[in-house]
């Protein structure tokens, strides 16, 4: 991703990308999913593989655009 079409540094777009980071906050993902044409989605999960889920939408399939 571009640093210009967010504004910001070539610094903070190689925090973002690396997957180790867990400094993201909700203001920068929006700006992300902006950028991209996109949106932020937060889901909360249980954290045992047995307790049943709750959602309050049903699932969407994403589909990526190719340029």
């Amino acid at each position: 991703m571009r640093p210009a079409k967010l504004k910001t540094s070539q610094q903070n777009i190689s925090r973002l990308e690396s997957p180790g980071y867990e400094g993201h906050s909700l203001s920068m993902l929006r700006k992300v999913a902006r950028a991209l044409h996109a949106r932020v989605r937060v889901v909360f999960e249980p954290e045992s593989a047995n307790a049943p889920a709750h959602l309050s939408e049903s699932p969407v399939k994403y589909r990526t655009r190719r340029s």
